[in-house]
């Protein structure tokens, strides 16, 4: 079974906004070809915990900040230290995109990638019950 990408309404929100304000620094290239590089590393079957890269950040909960870096490519104007949080859910191979955000918005950030896997385990709980 293969992984498929399932993007959070904040994540879809964010992500708009993040593109607006970052029009010109080719930022949102880098976060997806990151992202685009842990995908194909899940789709070559290696867990999500044995992933490792410069570009990673392992958050609570299993959730992963992937970050622009590695990349050779230019960006514009000084880079940011910007954040795209994903969950890997090995049980159904679904690679969240719950929230996108800066080194300013992190704390919110992991609040609501705690808020969302909260809400999710309710909503898995209740379907099995």
């Amino acid at each position: 079974m293969q992984w498929c990408i399932e993007q959070t309404d904040l994540f879809a929100r964010k992500f708009k906004q993040f593109r607006k304000k970052n029009k010109h620094s080719g930022l949102d290239k880098l976060l997806l070809n990151n992202l685009d590089t842990y995908l194909k590393a899940l789709q070559f079957g290696t867990s999500p915990q044995k992933i490792n890269a410069g570009f990673i950040h392992h958050e609570p909960n299993g959730v992963k900040a992937i970050d622009q870096k590695g990349s050779r490519k230019k960006v514009s104007g000084t880079p940011k230290e910007c954040r795209l949080y994903v969950f890997p859910d090995s049980d159904s191979k679904v690679l969240y995109l719950i929230t996108i955000g800066d080194k300013n918005s992190q704390k919110s950030d992991i609040k609501d990638c705690c808020s969302f896997l909260d809400e999710s385990r309710k909503t898995k709980g209740s379907d099995h019950g």
